[in-house]
C-alpha cells in the first residue's frame, strides 16, 4: 500500500505550487507554535518514493524534509535507485522555498528542467 500526498502550500497568503508524492511509510515529527497551532518540524518518507511538483519528479527509496531549513533530501539505492527528472543521480537536495536543487549525476541521461505552462 502506498501514501498518496497531495499538497499545496500556502506562501504569503496566496496558494503556492502544487504537490504530489507517493510513500510506502511516512513520520512526520510535529511541534507547537505559541499560538498553539502544530507545524511541521521534519518528514521521512521510505518504502518507495515519488514526488513531482510542476517543474520537477524526484524517484528514490527515501526522502527527508526539514521545515526549518526547508531542504528535501531524495536518495536511492539497489531496490530503488534515485532519478531526477528522468536522469539516474546519486541524490537529490532541493529547496522547496527557493525552487532551487542540487544532484550528482553518476550515470548518464537526458536531464532536463520542464518548462513552466
Amino acid at each position: 500500500q502506498e501514501i498518496l500526498i497531495n499538497y499545496i502550500p500556502i506562501v504569503n497568503g496566496q496558494y503556492g505550487q502544487h504537490a504530489v508524492a507517493t510513500a510506502s511509510h511516512v513520520e512526520a515529527l510535529l511541534y507547537q507554535t505559541a499560538d498553539g497551532q502544530s507545524e511541521l518540524s521534519t518528514l521521512t518518507a521510505s518504502g518507495g518514493i515519488t514526488y513531482e511538483d510542476d517543474d520537477n519528479e524526484f524517484v528514490g527509496s527515501e526522502l527527508f524534509y526539514d521545515h526549518n531549513e526547508f531542504i528535501m533530501k531524495v536518495k536511492g539505492d539497489e531496490f530503488q535507485p534515485c532519478y531526477f527528472n528522468g536522469a539516474l543521480v546519486d541524490g537529490i537536495e532541493y529547496n522547496v522555498k527557493t525552487a532551487e536543487g542540487t544532484v550528482k549525476i553518476i550515470a548518464p541521461g537526458a536531464l532536463q528542467r520542464k518548462g513552466k505552462n
